[in-house]
C-alpha cells in the first residue's frame, strides 16, 4: 500500500508585522506598547503556531512510516525540505511571539 504525502499548504508569515518593522521598534528608546496591528498579530500567533506544529507532526508521522523511503526521491526530498521549512517558520513565529510578548503591557 502506497502512502501519499499530505499536501504542503503554503504558510505565509503574518502580513502586518515584518522582521524589519519589529527591528525598528526595538531601536526606539524606552518600552513601547504594541500597536493595534501588532496586538492583533500577537493574538493570532498561538493559532498559527498550533497549525504549523500540526502540519509538522503530520509530516513527521509520514516520514516515520515504513513505506516513506519507497517513495520517489523527488517526493522524499520535497517532504524533508518542507519539514525544514516548517521548523524554521515555527522558530521565527516563536521568536516574534516572544518579542511581542515582552512589549505587551
Amino acid at each position: 500500500m502506497r502512502r501519499t504525502l499530505p499536501a504542503a499548504a503554503p504558510v505565509a508569515p503574518p502580513q502586518s508585522v515584518t522582521a524589519e518593522s519589529t527591528e525598528k521598534a526595538d531601536a526606539t528608546p524606552g518600552r513601547r506598547k504594541l500597536s493595534y496591528i501588532e496586538h492583533r498579530t500577537f493574538d493570532s500567533l498561538p493559532a498559527r503556531i498550533e497549525a504549523l506544529e500540526t502540519e509538522l507532526q503530520q509530516f513527521n508521522e509520514t516520514i516515520a512510516g515504513a513505506g516513506f523511503y519507497r517513495e520517489s526521491p523527488d517526493a522524499i526530498h520535497r517532504a524533508l525540505a518542507r519539514v525544514e521549512e516548517l521548523q524554521s517558520e515555527i522558530d521565527r513565529t516563536y521568536a516574534l511571539w516572544d518579542e511581542l510578548d515582552s512589549r505587551n503591557v
